[in-house]
């Protein structure tokens, strides 16, 4: 199983499970759940310092020139 979170402007973590029994995937959404709120702050300060990148700044000028 994995999970990530990846979309326009936002980067967020990616994590990977082997869940194959019911008590490893609980054991997994609990760890996920644990995880999430101690990454809430890394991910800000990550998101923060990517958005001062020259890549960002690529990014965003791509999109306000294509449009929606």
């Amino acid at each position: 199983m994995c999970w990530g979170a990846i979309s326009w402007g936002w980067k967020g973590p990616f994590f990977l499970w082997p869940a194959t029994t019911k008590e490893e995937k609980q054991k997994a959404k609990e760890e996920i759940e644990e995880k999430n709120r101690q990454m809430a702050g890394e991910t800000e300060r990550l998101n923060a310092a990517w958005k001062l990148s020259e890549e960002w700044r690529n990014l965003r000028e791509e999109e306000l020139r294509v449009g929606p």
